[in-house]
């Protein structure tokens, strides 16, 4: 267990009577708790709790008050070693896991956005979880009163205690008579008798009044899930899931970057998926002296640092002796080309990292880069890459903020060895290159890169470097503060639940585009501008920010023009206890958002995998204008896809785009997971489309995880002479459970209950109930052995999990008080077994 290791958790709560359900992502009715919200709150009590238990363990103080009201930076800060308020940590991470789970958990709404399973609408229960409702012919509503809906649900619903939903439709098809409907602005079936809805989604809703006690019960049912987590993988593993780390101390914070240090090798296949499986936001170091042999994976690399904004710094160890080959007559074996270099540039330059050129001999001196790198609470400040230098004329100036938050400001200017550049502080004091150490700062330079220490009394303001190159170099200045941002691109989209959720792909040309940005190591930080920038040209957009809570603003840019933009914020910060005025200061994302005018649609069904099965994903891809489809285009498009495990995929290696097929050309994509595959991991596919001139592409990002199945088979009966099992049903469980009837030996009538789970949900418990009331109840575990397997037990997959079940033969009569006469006919399993 990683401490990358992501959680995807989707909880659905059923209240006897009403339906529980919120918005996905984001409201703006006041008071109002979405899911977002929901998972915050549960994840932040929840961790808040076993740090308090390990620190109780250990004999230390834990003080902090656990409740509703708790920030990540409260819980990071008392479940550190310290505790202290001067103690440099970073939320960041922590921040990062949350909103991985309520992202992910969104996407329910917009991939299944018409299923009505998804989300237990038009009474599904018994495909969505097999549990006992109100009958589909059962009226459960009647009309609001002048929109007043407070009493609109039947009496006789809420005292017998069913379970019941709203049914909803986009268009206005009807719905079944006497039924409740979702509500809502998109739902068209509530304009029918009865008019009105049931659902809770914010406060305004037609039962908004219930919407603060769904959220309780929310919050209370996610932690019960999180707490069977914590059960099952202990206190320890569980911080780690949080990228918290211990070490024997009360959840000390792990550092925020992940370091995986890869020696490449020329013999490697693979070379550049070797380092895609580090986990998301990681700062990546590559040492190589090679090229990279699978250097055409180059989109499939931006692709997947894009989706995980992880940071990937080149170590180049030939470079240089390339550079000394091209003006000797003496060619140097196995140097890496300039070409090679710019690959790696590339790539670095995407996702916020650096390419440094230095020699073997040399290179224990860069990896200072390293040490900075991998100290806590490392922010990005400013970064610039510039692809072509200036011949002659003024050199590029360039400014960036140093503030009171910060402390270590270092920067990094990698070029050619004539670069030359200046730095001056807000004061207008001056340092050039040509002093190694002066008033402002103290510099090293080793191959291509210069590092720059900025003294420690570093005066707050804006500060300039100022270069001056022939040819292409990089500026890159970090400090050190618990201050920083997370941000992700989110897309609008319309439904029950009209929200934003998850944007996977590159933005669209021209388009809007939404970023949904958190703030991280303050409680008190008021955002006062996002911009994209462009460091091709002179292209700053700035965007509308608007907050929606805990610390969290939705900022929505209008017409973004093609082109690659990094992402700055600028804020004010009023915890500081040092005056009341706030302090101001700047940050910058280090992965770079590059639009396209492709678009690339891919949707799963299943976010799980069987390993030795198939799965087929189809796909859509469209040209775009203004960020619209445009549905006149022609065109043919290349198509790829790739996978971090190297699994086997096919794809069209074209799909065209005819006239009058409104502008898009669709594809299937399949992708096989070996029969060996690991239950528990994970696979990441990567599909790409572009264009024939090869200018422009875009992606889609599709994640699974590999999970085996196990089966219980039960046959059950209630003998001869009994009435007939009407129903089994699952009481607890995450499986499928499917039933047919069979003839016995003696003439009973048998069900056989099929009940089949994915390995990360072990526990089963079914209810057999026969036609006068009797009730028997069936559990089962599976578990995992290292043993050979026991009866009844099968397994055709090699190196797979092994599974055990242990089922319960003792069966309950329970007896129901009645107004008619019952059979004393006892229930029982005649046979059980478990597959794997």
């Amino acid at each position: 267990m990683t401490a990358g290791q992501s959680l995807c958790l989707l909880v659905v709560l059923s209240l006897a009577g009403l339906i529980l359900s919120f918005q996905p992502l984001i409201s703006f009715r006041a008071n109002s708790i979405t899911h977002r919200h929901i998972t915050q709150r549960a994840v932040l009590r929840k961790t808040a709790e076993v740090c308090r238990d390990i620190a109780a363990s250990l004999g230390q103080n834990f003080n902090l008050i656990i409740d509703d009201r708790l920030s990540a930076n409260m819980v990071q800060r008392a479940c550190s070693s310290t505790g202290t308020s001067a103690s440099l940590l970073s939320s960041v991470m922590f921040q990062f896991s949350i909103a991985w789970i309520y992202l992910s958990n969104v996407n329910v709404d917009l991939v299944f956005l018409l299923s009505a399973k998804h989300h237990f609408d038009d009474e599904t229960f018994q495909e969505g979880r097999d549990i006992i409702t109100a009958d589909p012919n059962t009226p459960t509503c009647k009309s609001c009163v002048e929109g007043n809906c407070n009493n609109n649900l039947l009496p006789d619903v809420l005292q017998k205690g069913l379970l019941t939903t709203g049914y909803f439709r986009f268009s206005s098809s009807p719905k079944p008579a006497g039924k409740c409907s979702h509500g809502g602005l998109f739902d068209q079936s509530s304009k029918g008798d009865p008019v009105g809805g049931i659902n809770k989604d914010d406060t305004g809703s037609n039962h908004g009044w219930l919407h603060q006690k769904a959220a309780d019960l929310a919050v209370d049912a996610t932690m019960e899930l999180l707490q069977d987590i914590r059960l099952a993988v202990g206190d320890r593993n569980f911080l780690r899931f949080w990228t918290f780390d211990d070490h024997n101390q009360c959840g000390r914070l792990q550092r925020e970057h992940q370091q995986a240090i890869s020696k490449w090798r020329r013999r490697h296949p693979r070379a550049l998926l070797v380092w895609t499986s580090a986990p998301p936001s990681s700062e990546i170091f590559v040492f190589t002296d090679a090229a990279a042999k699978d250097a055409h994976l180059k989109n499939t690399i931006t692709a997947l640092i894009e989706s995980t904004k992880s940071v990937v710094t080149f170590m180049l160890t030939n470079a240089l002796a390339s550079q000394r080959s091209r003006r000797s007559p003496l060619r140097v074996t196995g140097a890496i080309t300039q070409s090679d270099v710019q690959l790696y540039r590339d790539i670095a330059q995407a996702s916020g990292g650096q390419t440094i050129e230095v020699t073997k001999s040399t290179l224990s001196q860069a990896t200072a880069v390293i040490k900075d790198s991998s100290a806590s609470a490392v922010v990005t400040l400013f970064q610039v890459v510039k692809k072509e230098g200036r011949k002659e004329g003024r050199p590029d100036a360039f400014t960036f903020a140093v503030d009171d938050l910060l402390s270590n400001v270092t920067a990094y200017i990698t070029g050619a060895s004539t670069l030359t550049f200046s730095l001056t502080n807000p004061e207008g004091v001056s340092q050039s290159s040509s002093q190694a150490s002066g008033p402002l700062a103290s510099f090293i330079m080793t191959g291509n890169l210069r590092r720059l220490s900025l003294n420690t009394d570093s005066q707050p303001g804006l500060w300039q470097i100022s270069v001056s190159s022939e040819n292409s170099y990089s500026v890159k200045v970090i400090g050190r503060s618990s201050v920083n941002f997370i941000y992700n691109v989110v897309e609008a989209h319309e439904g029950a639940h009209g929200d934003f959720s998850l944007k996977e792909g590159r933005p669209l040309t021209g388009g809007n585009v939404s970023l949904l940005v958190s703030v991280t190591g303050s409680d008190n930080v008021k955002v006062t501008e996002v911009t994209l920038s462009d460091s091709s040209g002179p292209i700053d957009v700035n965007g509308s920010i608007q907050s929606v809570g805990s610390g969290t603003f939705l900022v929505t840019f209008s017409g973004i023009p093609a082109g690659e933009f990094a992402v700055c914020l600028k804020g004010e910060d009023s915890s500081s206890t040092s005056g009341s005025t706030p302090s101001s200061f700047q940050r910058q994302a280090p992965t770079q958002i590059k639009t396209s005018s492709i678009s690339v649609t891919a949707r799963a069904n299943n976010p799980n995998i069987e390993p030795g099965s198939t799965i087929s994903i189809p796909v859509t891809v469209a040209k775009t204008t203004n960020g619209v489809v445009d549905d006149f285009a022609t065109g043919t498009f290349i198509v790829r896809a790739n996978n971090d495990r190297s699994y086997s995929s096919t794809s069209p290696h074209t799909v065209s785009i005819a006239p009058g097929s409104g502008g898009k050309a669709s594809g299937t994509v399949t992708l096989t997971v070996p029969a060996s595959a690991p239950s528990g991991t994970d696979v990441t596919l990567i599909i790409e489309a572009e264009n024939e001139a090869a200018t422009d592409n875009n992606y889609a990002v599709l994640r699974f995880s590999v999970a085996a199945k196990w089966v219980l088979i039960a046959n059950l009966t209630d003998g001869i002479a009994g009435t007939g099992i009407e129903r089994v049903t699952i009481i607890q469980g995450n499986g499928t459970l499917n039933t047919s009837t069979v003839a016995g030996a003696g003439g009973e009538n048998i069900t056989v209950a099929m009940y089949s789970a994915s390995c990360c949900s072990h526990n089963v418990e079914l209810a057999a109930v026969d036609r006068v009331g009797n009730v028997g109840t069936c559990v089962g575990h599976a578990t995992v052995s290292s043993t050979a397997s026991t009866a009844g037990h099968t397994s055709n997959l090699p190196y797979a999990l092994w599974i055990s079940c242990v089922v319960s033969l003792l069966w309950s009569c329970r007896a129901v008080a009645q107004v008619y006469a019952r059979s004393n006919a006892t229930l029982a399993i005649k046979t059980a077994k478990v597959m794997q």
